[in-house]
């Protein structure tokens, strides 16, 4: 029983995994959030720098 629920669990974070590399990661979405976090990381810096 314990065997089982170890395959069926593993066989579940599979497909999980499987789905997060095929459609999740690299999507539009993705991009986006990469793309406005360096921008809001560069502006941050930026005004970190011109105060002194």
């Amino acid at each position: 029983m314990v065997n089982q629920l170890e395959v069926l669990t593993q066989r579940v974070n599979d497909k999980q995994y499987d789905y997060w590399l095929h459609h999740d990661l690299f999507s539009a979405q993705w991009w986006l959030i990469i793309i406005l976090s360096t921008l809001f990381y560069s502006f941050f810096i930026s005004s970190l720098t011109d105060n002194e």
